[in-house]
This record gives C-alpha cells, sequence and structure tokens, in this order.
C-alpha cells in the first residue's frame, strides 16, 4: 500500500508540473531556465500517463474493498487533473 501512496502523490506532483506548464506557456525570457522548463514539461506530459495507472489500480482497490493507503481527497483531485488532461491531451488536439 505504501507503493501506491507514493504513486499518488508523484501523481500529484505530475499534475502540479502539468498546471505549471500552461503559467511557462506565457511567460518570456525563460532561456536561462531551460532545464527547469524541461523538467516541467516531461514531468507534465507524463502526468496522463502516471494518472491512468494510479487511478486504474487505486479503482481496482478500492472495488475490492480493500484498505488503501492514502487519503481520498488525494485520489479526487487526482481524477480532477485527469479529466482536465483528457481534455487537453485527447479531445482539444
Amino acid at each position: 500500500m505504501r507503493s501506491l501512496l507514493f504513486m499518488n502523490r508523484f501523481a500529484l506532483i505530475c499534475n502540479l508540473c502539468f498546471l505549471a506548464m500552461f503559467i511557462l506557456q506565457d511567460i518570456e525570457g525563460l532561456d536561462k531556465y531551460q532545464l527547469v522548463v524541461s523538467t516541467v514539461l516531461i514531468l507534465a506530459i507524463c502526468a496522463f500517463i502516471i494518472n491512468i495507472v494510479t487511478l486504474v489500480v487505486g479503482s481496482i482497490f478500492y472495488s475490492l474493498g480493500k484498505k488503501v493507503g492514502f487519503p481520498k481527497f488525494l485520489y479526487l483531485i487526482n481524477v480532477v487533473f485527469f479529466l482536465l488532461q483528457f481534455y487537453y491531451f485527447i479531445i482539444s488536439n
């Protein structure tokens, strides 16, 4: 269960990078911080895949009635971010 908690926390960090990606798109003059911008972009793109894996595994544990080792609000936040990412990556493009 600790690995599921880690996956949810990592997914949350990637989701925050997904949010930061939108903010960094409009800021000019970030040439000095190219490494940071590249890292945020990679984590933002990986967030969609990580969310899929995390939500599927979490849903399986919930449906089996097993005790999960992470808070429900963390799971719900990841669901909301997943829906936003699904719209951004799949529907809008």
